[in-house]
């Protein structure tokens, strides 16, 4: 299985959204504008996984034929723009690193070799106040 199939797959059976989509293309203004129209749709308290461009390589020296996978995620709720900081710790962070670091992470190694899982707090991304982590990964598939 693909990472992005996976991604995909969590974000459904957890009730998210997900979107595929370039970080960079954020500088341009059609791709921020369909951004903002995408989470627009969004009321507040709904989640959606940001799926980066996954990068993918061979590792010759295994004598198993293996993938190595790298990108990062990031898992947004959106929320008030009012609240403070650590109101949105309270109600949209400290949940998700629960299923990130728990649920998300375990069944990911069901599936792939985890070499690298690591997240950071983000807060009002996209200009839709959407808060939540950042993940960077690295996973083996064979």
């Amino acid at each position: 299985m693909d990472p992005k199939e996976w991604f995909e797959n969590m974000a459904l059976q957890k009730g998210w959204e997900s979107i595929y989509a370039r970080r960079d293309f954020a500088n341009t203004i059609e791709v921020v504008q369909w951004l903002e129209d995408e989470l627009e749709s969004f009321e507040n308290n709904e989640t959606i996984l940001v799926i980066d461009p996954i990068a993918r390589s061979n590792d010759p020296s295994q004598s198993v034929s293996a993938i190595n996978y790298s990108g990062s995620i990031m898992i947004l709720t959106v929320s008030d723009l009012d609240d403070t900081y650590e109101g949105k710790w309270e109600k949209f962070i400290q949940p998700l690193l629960g299923i990130v670091h728990g649920e998300m992470e375990q069944a990911l190694r069901c599936v792939f070799d985890v070499s690298n899982w690591n997240s950071i707090e983000v807060i009002n991304q996209f200009d839709r106040n959407a808060d939540g982590l950042s993940i960077r990964y690295n996973l083996k598939g064979y």
